[in-house]
Formats: C-alpha cells, structure tokens, sequence
C-alpha cells in the first residue's frame, strides 16, 4: 500500500525566510539533461528588497513573488547568458550580487512563469532575413514528446562539418547520445516546408577540451552530420577568419529568436546588425560579474542583441565567420553587450579536429 502525504497552504499573505525546499524533475545539466528520479534542493529564501535589485527572471518584481538563491554550478536554472559567468567562487558559495540571474516563485500558487523554448540566447530587435541571404545559418534541433524544437543555432564549415558553441552539445556530452538531435541547413521559416531545408542526423560531437561550464571560456564545438551537406543558394559555408584577426565596426548576428524579452519567439529567421565593442570597454563593463577573457569578443548596444535561444548562432564581420553566440547579462541592455566565443582564436583548432 502506498501512502501520500499532504502539505497545507500557508495562511493569506504570510511570509517565510531562512530555506526552503524545491523538488522536481529538473536539468542537471546546463543545457538540460532530465533526470528519472525526482530531484530536491534547499535553498535560501532572498528579502523582497534583496530581489527587488537583483536581475530576476521575470520583466519586474511583482508583492506577489519571491525569490530564491541558486547555487553556482550545483544549481542550473535560466540561461548561460545571464547567469554562468558570474561565480567568483564555484564550490558550495552561494553568489549574491546584482547581475545574478535569479529564479522566481509565486508562492502557494501554480507557477505562472511562461516556458521558455530553451535557455539559450535569442535576437533582440531584428528583422526577417530574406530566403538564402545567410546560407551559413543551421536549426540545431532536438526532439522531445511533440516533435523536433529549435534550440540552438550552428554554423555550416564544410559539407560534412559544423561549428556550434560548447554549451549547446551539453545534453549530448552529458548523455553520451547523439539520437534525438539533428542540423536543418537552408531553414527560413520554422513552420512552414520550403523545399530548401537539408536534415542530418549528427554521428559525431567534438566540444573543446578546454570547454570551462562556468566561465564559458573556450564555448565552442564541432558537429559531424551522417551525410554530407549540398551547397546551392540556401545552403553554403561561412568564411573563416585568419587566426586571431581581429574586427571593428559592426557585425550581424543571426538566429530565430524573440523580438522582445521573453515573448514568443518567431517563426522566421532573424538577423540584427549591432556594434563591436573593444575589449578594453567590454571587460570593464562585466567588471563585476565577468569574465571576459581574450578568446571571447563583444558587441551590441541597448535595444540591439542576441537574448534567449540563439546560443552557438553565427556573427559575420565583413563577411568572415568572427563569433558565436555564448553569453551575456540580460538581453539587449545599455552598458552590457552580447559576449561571442571569438572564432579567430579557434581556427587551427577547427582546421586540426574538423578533419
């Protein structure tokens, strides 16, 4: 026989501190990873004033909301942008600062937080890209109960070879399973059939060795498809930089992802141009939170980024291939840029293990 236990809703407007429980079937990973077994984690509840401050998940802090810590690494919720490269001390401490992105209950309630497709990055502010205008541009898809979702971007390197960001073969990684994820190269609308897509199941992952879940450093990956790719109109390479080439001016990044935090992202392909922001400026800028290492560059500038979704997407700069997207704080805000994984510092390693 088996026997349930029944917990009792707290008095109208009543408030709690210290910790307090939360259980679930959660991620383990940073991209997503579902356990079978119901997991549980104590955490400590966070003042009104406390959250007020901080970056939490919703647009703005409601009386009818609290909040909880997370603890660094141990502890993955929301998106890698805003959230992962702010530990300063990653073993058990939990991190309390203004650029932690923080989760937000309602409480003795259902949760009413929208389900977001997957916390990558996503395009602030773009507009539709014409059919065939970036043919590098790949859907990099996983399948759940209701089908095939777009959860990252990638980029096209070769017939056989793609270019992705690290975190975004986590689950893979993490499970040692390639079913249930594919490429679609010469993708324009996500709901509608053009004739143009190309499908491939992926036979091989390569993520860098020096991959670092933290601080993000060294956010890149490689994905073998089962078949080679057929370069037409839709569907062809990007240009690779000379190793540690460096860019000024502005550069376009890609992806199909929200127009608006957190609303729904559109079907069609996106692009936004947005302004490369020097090392030098960018780093003073996460000052606080950071890091931002010499393999990682930066650009955008408020109301113009990439946001939640397009992790592993392609930033062109005069045509070569200079970025992909990895992370950043909050979504096209003034003051914080987007921060991509600097692909010229990974030509040789692209050109030695893409082979």
């Amino acid at each position: 026989m088996t026997t349930s236990k029944k917990y009792v809703l707290p008095e109208s407007h009543q408030e709690f501190k210290g910790t307090a429980i939360v259980s679930g079937w959660s991620t383990l990973t940073m991209s997503g990873v579902t356990p079978n077994i119901l997991q549980k984690v104590t955490v400590p509840i966070v003042s009104d004033e406390d959250c007020k401050t901080d970056y939490c998940l919703l647009a703005s802090f409601k009386e009818s909301m609290m909040c909880i810590l997370v603890k660094k690494v141990k502890i993955h919720v929301s998106s890698h942008r805003a959230g992962s490269p702010l530990a300063e001390n990653i073993s058990t401490s939990f991190v309390v600062q203004c650029k932690v992105k923080m989760q937000c209950f309602l409480p003795a309630a259902p949760s009413s937080i929208p389900r977001l497709r997957k916390d990558q990055v996503k395009i602030i502010n773009g507009t539709d890209v014409a059919p065939g205008e970036i043919p590098y541009q790949l859907s990099f898809q996983q399948l759940d109960g209701e089908g095939y979702f777009d959860f990252c971007g990638a980029i096209i390197y070769s017939e056989n070879w793609m270019i992705s960001a690290g975190h975004c073969v986590e689950d893979i990684v993490y499970s040692n399973n390639l079913t249930g994820f594919k490429v679609v190269a010469g993708e324009h609308s996500l709901s509608i059939y053009e004739g143009t897509e190309q499908n491939r199941d992926i036979v091989q992952v390569i993520r860098h060795e020096n991959f670092d879940p933290v601080t993000l450093e060294n956010d890149i990956s490689l994905i073998k498809v089962a078949s080679p790719l057929v370069f037409n109109d839709y569907v062809q390479p990007a240009k690779l930089p000379e190793m540690y080439q460096e860019f000024v001016g502005n550069a376009v990044v890609s992806g199909w992802g929200e127009t608006i935090v957190y609303l729904q992202a559109p079907d069609i392909l996106q692009k936004v141009t947005v302004p490369i922001v020097s090392d030098e400026d960018c780093k003073a800028d996460y000052a606080e939170g950071g890091p931002v290492l010499d393999s990682m560059m930066c650009a955008g500038e408020a109301g113009k980024d990439g946001c939640y979704g397009d992790s592993g997407g392609p930033m062109t700069c005069d045509g070569y291939l200079c970025g992909v997207v990895s992370w950043g704080h909050g979504c096209a805000e003034a003051g914080y840029p987007g921060v991509y994984t600097q692909v010229s510092y990974f030509v040789d390693w692209i050109k030695a293990n893409a082979v």
